[in-house]
């Protein structure tokens, strides 16, 4: 076998293993996928004919799909090849084949395997006597309709107490965004919080971005497949920079993973001689600006569980030192951060839930699990103010020197 890709779309080819399993580097081996709106899994093989193998001697197979079950055994299960759907390509290099899985073993958690079996006497049955081909290194997991709705119950019942009460606003708010269909409800706009209106309809710049096994949302680049999940088109959530009432960017601007960062690039330029050459000056104060990395972590809080990875798009951090070479009066942040809501099949409890939510969407839900990027500007936002802008005390940098930076090193 050749490849193994959803049929969840059937306009949509994506979520091929082994190769280009979504982005370059990923190191997920398996297939994911949401059934279709029939609530049926529609699986699609590539199959590579050698010389002696005909398109006609392949539609002679049955195709199918196994489990290893409790006691360590493979339990083999004949799909419906009434609806499977043989093509040979032009050249007759390889076969395509589509079929639907059976409606055995309708749980998300369960680990498939494809096959193809030689059914000589078409009992639909797989025999001791019958050749078995099985694809032990194409492994896959559906995710059905019972399997979706359990996860958005499960979550929409959990995220309140688990994340607004404990004050983790802004993953609050992301989790009920995304079980809503990428929009922000007005009823979510809390104390202290302030959002842009709800989303803005954004082509994705780069299909490199998705990150995790999130479903049909992987696609392959390099076949000339681009996202389309849905039409081509990713919803935005834009938290603006608006200086003096943005709740959000500051809890990210407060936190220490991002302090750090920023003391660490501060740090760094001190000993360019440019830098050095300036500050010598004191008879005036002294304005750099510098770009900042191209990523953050959040290891823990809020920010961890909403952000995690962001991505820093043209962000830069312009600091002002006073005429005495040391003093920092201000470090102004240009650019924004960026997240693709997206999640982690491999990961446990809420994230694993709402990868079943987010591989189910659209075929499986209209709203829950659409795919959307958080984009948190920073613009304008003064690190080094004395009183943040949400109220809430000092900015990281207030009372800072050059040979003292906060949280380094």
């Amino acid at each position: 076998m050749l490849y193994l890709y959803s049929g969840q779309l059937p306009t949509i080819s994506a979520n091929f293993i082994p190769n280009n399993n979504g982005d370059q580097g990923s190191k997920k081996n398996y297939l994911l996928l949401g059934a279709n709106s029939a609530n049926k899994a529609a699986v699609v093989a590539m199959i590579g004919l050698n010389g002696q193998t005909t398109p006609a001697m392949v539609q002679t197979l049955s195709v199918g799909h196994y489990y290893v079950d409790s006691n360590g055994n493979n339990q083999y299960v004949v799909d419906d090849n009434s609806q499977a759907n043989f093509q040979a390509s032009v050249d007759g290099a390889y076969c395509t084949i589509q079929w639907v899985m059976a409606d055995t073993q309708n749980n998300c958690e369960v680990t498939k395997y494809p096959m193809l079996f030689d059914d000589k006497n078409k009992n639909g049955v797989v025999d001791p006597n019958e050749t078995v081909i099985p694809f032990a290194n194409f492994p896959f997991h559906t995710v059905w309709q019972a399997d979706y709705d359990s996860a958005v119950s499960s979550l929409s019942r959990d995220i309140s107490g688990a994340y607004y009460v404990a004050g983790y606003y802004l993953t609050y708010s992301l989790f009920t965004t995304f079980l809503s269909g990428g929009q922000v409800p007005a009823s979510d706009i809390t104390a202290g919080t302030y959002l842009s209106p709800p989303g803005v309809d954004t082509i994705l710049p780069n299909a490199f971005r998705l990150s995790h096994n999130v479903g049909i949302v992987w696609t392959v680049p390099t076949m000339n497949y681009y996202q389309n999940f849905p039409s081509g088109k990713i919803n935005r959530w834009i938290i603006p920079a608006t200086g003096d009432t943005n709740f959000y960017s500051w809890k990210a601007l407060r936190h220490p993973d991002f302090v750090k960062m920023v003391s660490k690039e501060i740090a760094g330029h001190q000993k360019d001689p440019s830098v050095v050459a300036a500050l010598a000056d004191k008879t005036k104060t002294h304005t750099f600006t510098w770009a900042l990395p191209i990523a953050v972590t959040f290891a823990s809080g809020d920010m961890y569980y909403a952000v995690n990875n962001g991505t820093l798009v043209n962000m830069t951090a312009t600091v002002t030192v006073a005429n005495d070479g040391n003093t920092i009066q201000n470090v102004v942040l240009g650019g924004y951060m960026e997240d693709l809501y997206d999640f982690d099949f491999d990961q446990g409890g809420r994230i694993h839930t709402a990868t079943i939510i987010q591989a189910g969407y659209p075929t499986l839900g209209s709203k829950a699990g659409a795919v959307f990027m958080m984009q948190m500007n920073f613009g304008k936002l003064d690190m080094a103010t004395p009183n943040g802008p949400d109220g809430n005390g000092a900015g990281p940098f207030n009372g800072a020197t050059l040979n003292k930076l906060p949280n380094y090193p």
